[in-house]
């Protein structure tokens, strides 16, 4: 457990997967009990940023795990996976300077296309690496995902804070960002429970989105394309 970067790439996929989720119920109109606002993309891209150590991570990545025939593919996907990030935090920005102090149907819309986008490059550079290494790091995410549920079942404050038993001590709280390739603090603790379960042997890797393909271009009415088409 001493570099798991590949791992923190899949967790930084999970998060943006679920923020998509929040923010199309948003966009249906859900009431969600509390709101909902740009603000929060901003601080949430720099947090995400700064406890993930997200850029680090990728850096080590390539340089240790992926192999040689990838790492041209990985080198490029690299800041277009960072770039996308930017863009989240960037549109939310210019929602509230239009002094949009919640989001709008249209604004969560936005934000979750870009959240979408943001995954499906993290899963794209996650698989340029090898088929073990995938479905290693697929079994350290689910293995969190559901020792962070147990943790939090029936808690108030969520997987915010969790529940600590009496005789658990606090973690102390961390200072910058971790060290790239550093192991999540629970990690150990969740593939031993997991491992009771029998659950990492069935951990299979995500599959890599599809290629996107743009839509056909339609001419404009009334334009000489539209005319030669017709």
């Amino acid at each position: 457990l001493n570099e798991v970067s590949g791992l923190v790439v899949l967790r930084v996929a999970q998060v943006a997967d679920f923020q998509e989720k929040l923010l199309r119920e948003v966009a249906k109109g859900s009431d969600l009990g509390v709101p909902v606002t740009p603000q929060q993309f901003m601080f949430g891209t720099e947090l995400l940023l700064q406890n993930s150590n997200l850029d680090g991570n990728i850096k080590l990545m390539i340089r240790e795990e992926v192999p040689r025939d990838r790492r041209d593919e990985a080198l490029k996907r690299a800041p277009q996976t960072m770039n996308a990030l930017l863009a989240i935090s960037g549109a939310a920005a210019r929602i509230a300077d239009a002094g949009r102090f919640q989001l709008t149907p249209d604004d969560a819309r936005e934000l979750a296309d870009l959240y979408r986008n943001f995954r499906r490059e993290l899963l794209f550079l996650f698989a340029t690496l090898p088929q073990d290494a995938q479905k290693r790091y697929s079994g350290y995410a689910d293995a969190l995902l559901a020792y962070e549920k147990d943790l939090t079942r029936d808690c108030k404050g969520g997987a915010a804070g969790g529940c600590l038993k009496e005789d658990d001590e606090p973690a102390p709280p961390a200072k910058g960002s971790p060290k790239a390739g550093q192991a999540p603090r629970d990690l150990a603790k969740a593939l031993e429970a997991a491992d009771a379960r029998g659950d990492l042997e069935s951990a299979a890797a995500p599959e890599a989105p599809p290629a996107w393909v743009p839509p056909a271009a339609k001419p404009a009415r009334g334009s000489f394309a539209a005319m030669a088409a017709g």
